[in-house]
């Protein structure tokens, strides 16, 4: 190993250039100081030539040192070699074949202005190698969006040597292209990755290493467009272009990978186990399992898994599918049990939960849960006088209810032939409707002492009538209906009490006047406890201001806690000086505070 750290270091030294390479400093370095190459110079100047080349620890030091350059900068800009044997710029990691000795690239804009910025020296001492030209995946210059000349050197000395290929590439910059092109997202994003320049993040590709992101990029965009090749026998213009389609899908995270497996679903979802995905699925096999592959593999199994038709416990990308989201028409009908008949009729008429029709059942795809909520809306006709059962009525009711128009099919505009399926809530209302001749009550003697109509308990409660009425039909808050009067919100007859325990979820419900009158404060005292937390309450709006419902437990638990003014009034309580009150305010209302004691202070003192 070199002993660098007594070496003398060169006078009269180039500076290193921003984000320059050590083989381009080294280049530069060597007719700079009347070396025939760049060979010779490390030679002369005990440098390891490959070494520099690795990005070796030990050899960028004496690089260093030699010539008063920044370690850090060199070391940062080189293309490191990685135990893997991949190579890394700039914290990037790349693979073999996203970096290579064999080829040096130039912007012809970048030359003209280095050549400009150092007129005391030649051409091949101003210009320098930028170190993200580097990566094979980088076709243009990031600062002026033009291409880049590339250059390719078979001779394995000459390869090190810039001069070599400052020849050509003074021989062509001038005459090269110089207006912008279009760059890709996937380079424009690689470039922003390379150099360190900030970008919005994308949390799903920015934890990925950057080989990763280009190669699984390529992956997708040959899965959407069915690039069966392999990518070994694509030209680079091709895989620029599977790389572009692929970010695309995989930029927007979940949505857009949807959309992008819907395209593959529609031209050959059938082919999966043998066909595009596989070539989705060959980047993650071939990945080590860390956090970030695991997160994206997520994402795009889940899009999977919600686009073609998976069985649960199969696997892709690593990932078990938990939940069938797809499923062929014939698995889909037997799953929902829809005779063949009304099936057909629904499936050739193309709803929105048939995703993808191939002419076979088979081929067929069906977005389960879409139709199982789709077909849950009504019920069949067979399947009425179940119905009518759970609701206690009679098959003669029923066949009454039918005759009478209470009960009909279901008239589908576009299905004349469908005529077994019933709305399973119109039927509902009807049998709901017909119960209530059944529990009428005589006179209004005959309600229940504290029972309130519907409108009542509205107004009073703060709770909708329609809420009312769906607890009412589901059966879970008992009423009594009187004769006579068109408006059955004034002829429905509930216990409000019942209906806040159903509503507000309580055990013993007490309104906001019930609260006040137990504790002994004023109404506006009681909400402004309930405002700050200290009385627990469940709000709902009510016109223009707030309905408060209180816990009895709770509002017990408050007065066994606290002291109030009125009650330190009311019995006539001495406050000893040691015991102060706690204020509370409303932070808008211009009232006086609530002043509270804890009973256990009192007790103390």
């Amino acid at each position: 190993m070199t002993n660098f750290y007594n070496v003398a270091p060169l006078s009269d030294c180039l500076p290193l250039c921003p984000r320059e390479t050590a083989l381009s400093y080294v280049s530069r370095l060597a007719p700079y100081f009347g070396c025939q190459s760049t060979y010779q110079f490390c030679k002369d100047f005990d440098l390891d030539l490959s070494k520099l080349m690795d990005g070796d620890h030990d050899a960028l030091m004496h690089l260093s040192r030699l010539t008063n350059a920044d370690f850090g900068e060199l070391q940062r800009w080189s293309a490191i070699t990685l135990p893997s044997g991949r190579k890394s710029i700039n914290g990037q990691v790349l693979t073999h074949s996203r970096s290579s000795r064999r080829t040096m690239a130039f912007c012809p804009l970048c030359a003209s202005e280095d050549i400009a910025t150092n007129p005391k020296v030649t051409a091949d001492l101003a210009v320098y190698v930028r170190a993200e030209w580097q990566a094979s995946d980088i076709r243009h210059c990031g600062a002026h969006r033009v291409p880049l000349l590339r250059y390719v050197v078979d001779n394995r000395r000459s390869r090190t040597d810039l001069g070599n290929f400052i020849g050509q590439f003074m021989a062509d910059y001038e005459g090269a292209a110089t207006a912008e092109s279009n760059v890709g997202d996937l380079e424009t994003y690689s470039l922003s990755r390379l150099i360190g320049t900030d970008q919005s993040p994308i949390p799903h590709l920015d934890d990925l290493d950057l080989w990763q992101v280009v190669s699984l990029s390529r992956s997708m965009g040959a899965a959407m467009v069915n690039e069966v090749r392999q990518f070994k026998l694509l030209d680079l213009r091709r895989l620029d272009e599977l790389g572009a389609i692929g970010f695309a899908a995989l930029y927007g995270g979940i949505e857009t990978i949807e959309v992008a497996f819907q395209g593959i679903r529609s031209n050959h979802w059938k082919d999966r186990e043998v066909g595009a995905l596989k070539r989705v699925e060959r980047f993650f096999k071939n990945s080590v399992r860390t956090e970030a592959i695991a997160r994206i593999s997520g994402l795009i199994a889940e899009a999977a898994f919600a686009t073609f038709p998976y069985k649960l416990g199969e696997r892709f990308c690593g990932v078990t599918c938990e939940t069938v989201s797809v499923q062929p028409s014939g698995v889909a009908r037997e799953s929902l049990g829809i005779p063949k008949s009304i099936w057909h009729a629904f499936v050739s008429a193309k709803p929105a939960w048939v995703v993808h029709e191939g002419g076979h059942s088979r081929h067929t795809l069906v977005e389960l849960e879409a139709a199982r909520a789709f077909f849950r809306n009504y019920i069949l006709v067979d399947s009425l006088p179940d119905l009518a059962r759970q609701h206690d009525l009679s098959r003669q009711h029923l066949q009454h209810l039918k005759l009478g128009g209470a009960i009909a099919p279901t008239a589908f505009a576009n299905l004349p032939n469908v005529v077994e399926l019933y709305s399973r809530s119109e039927v509902e209302e009807a049998i709901v409707r017909a119960q209530r001749f059944q529990t009428i009550a005589a006179n209004d003697n005959e309600i229940p002492v504290g029972y309130l109509n519907l409108l009542q308990v509205s107004k009073v409660h703060a709770i909708g009538i329609q809420q009312l009425l769906d607890e009412i039909h589901a059966g879970t808050i008992h009423c009594v209906r009187t004769e006579g009067g068109s408006n059955a919100n004034l002829t429905t007859w509930i216990d409000p009490v019942e209906a806040m325990k159903k509503i507000f979820g309580f055990d013993t419900p007490m309104t906001l006047q019930g609260a006040s009158d137990f504790i002994g404060l004023h109404i506006n005292h009681v909400r402004i406890l309930a405002q700050h937390g200290i009385l627990p309450s469940r709000s709902r709006p009510r016109g223009n201001g707030i309905f408060l419902t209180f816990e009895r437990a709770d509002v017990e638990a408050f007065v066994t806690k606290y002291v109030t003014t009125g009650e330190v009034t009311r019995r006539k309580l001495k406050i000893p000086t040691s015991v102060s009150a706690v204020e509370i305010r409303h932070p808008s209302w211009n009232t006086a505070p609530v002043r509270l004691y804890e009973r256990a202070n009192l007790a103390a003192a």
